[in-house]
């Protein structure tokens, strides 16, 4: 019993020592009269702003999924972040006038679902937001190794990132001879 108790002392004090370094973050999001309510899919360490992790599944047509594992094509998931500013005043000429938070590209070659995690933007580029819900941009396109061209024609996504259903979302493609 002598043994257990300073081990459980120890315990005590990490888990502790765990929790009051996240509320510090909770509670200097609450302190700021301009940032609302940090969305679920969003959470905040050191001067960043992290996106929690999401996928992407790829719903290819039959007769596309053969010619891209016959061709040994690739596909590319694009997805980009993006908001609105407080300050309408300064010129946004890219994003359609939205501020552009951060990028990402997946290569898939022997899979269908594209994974995206550790996306992370400044803290500063957030607080500049007017409205805190994020969009989401997702392109898909094939990733050209067997083709200069694309030859894919998949759904575009461009949809507020709380939306997210259990953290996947299903986009189709079929080939571009296909809407032929």
């Amino acid at each position: 019993m002598s043994k257990l108790l300073p081990c459980l002392f120890a315990l005590t004090f990490l888990v502790s020592c765990g929790q009051s370094e996240k509320k510090e973050d909770r509670l200097s999001l609450s302190t700021e009269s301009d940032t609302l309510a940090m969305p679920n899919y969003l959470s905040v360490e050191g001067d960043s702003v992290v996106v929690r992790p999401f996928e992407i599944r790829l719903d290819l047509t039959v007769r596309a999924d053969t010619k891209i594992i016959a061709d040994e094509e690739t596909l590319m998931v694009s997805v980009t972040l993006t908001g609105a500013p407080k300050d309408t005043t300064q010129a946004y000429r890219t994003n359609g006038g939205e501020i552009g938070l951060v990028s990402r590209e997946v290569e898939l070659q022997d899979t269908r679902i594209a994974r995206f995690d550790n996306l992370k933007f400044p803290r500063s580029a957030y607080d500049s937001l007017a409205e805190k819900d994020i969009r989401l941009l997702v392109n898909v396109y094939s990733g050209r190794k067997a083709s200069k061209d694309n030859i894919l024609d998949c759904d575009l996504l461009s949809e507020n990132m709380s939306t997210l259903q259990n953290h996947q979302l299903t986009i189709q493609c079929r080939l571009i001879e296909e809407d032929e």
